[in-house]
């Protein structure tokens, strides 16, 4: 339906929707490389749409799951600057995700992301989706009982919404 749809030109108000749900779908039904092209299409249509961020925790996940760390942290990183302009990120840790090993990376991005949940921490917000980016990231660094905790913090906000995530992540 997803791909008529797209066909058709049904794609939302943004033009970009129909593309993320068929990239997320196509990942639940374990079809991640088919997954990651909507996703990658999607993503860009959305940021013509103006609406950058979107799907991006989505394709972040997909990379994950086909073991492309370094692209899930990229992808990370570019989501929380999409939806977090004005949070400062070290410029070293910019130039170091075009250069950088994935260890290195993935320890400076998910830095930047706990430095987020302690901001927002002391403010009393509790953000779903930064929750679920940290969460991917103590996830691909093997810390589950971490990624555990985020993702239920999520689900706490978010119950209906968060749970493709998760799903998403238990099938790897």
């Amino acid at each position: 339906m997803l791909e008529a749809a797209i066909q058709q030109g049904e794609m939302g108000e943004g033009g970009y929707e129909a593309w993320i749900l068929l990239g997320e779908t196509r990942n639940m039904d374990e079809r991640e490389e088919a997954g990651m092209r909507a996703l990658l299409h999607g993503v860009r249509k959305a940021e013509e749409a103006g609406a950058a961020g979107a799907g991006m925790l989505s394709l972040a996940i997909s990379f994950t799951n086909e073991s492309y760390d370094r692209g899930s942290h990229a992808m990370l990183l570019r989501w929380l600057r999409a939806r977090y302009p004005d949070f400062p990120v070290p410029e070293e840790t910019i130039k170091a995700m075009a250069t950088n090993s994935a260890w290195d990376t993935h320890t400076r991005v998910t830095e930047v992301f706990l430095q987020l949940v302690r901001d927002q921490d002391a403010k009393g917000v509790l953000d779903a989706d930064v929750q679920i980016g940290l969460g991917v990231l103590f996830y691909t660094n093997g810390e589950y009982d971490y990624a555990k905790d985020c993702f239920q913090a999520a689900l706490s906000v978010r119950p209906k919404v968060c749970i493709v995530y998760i799903i998403a992540m238990l099938h790897t």
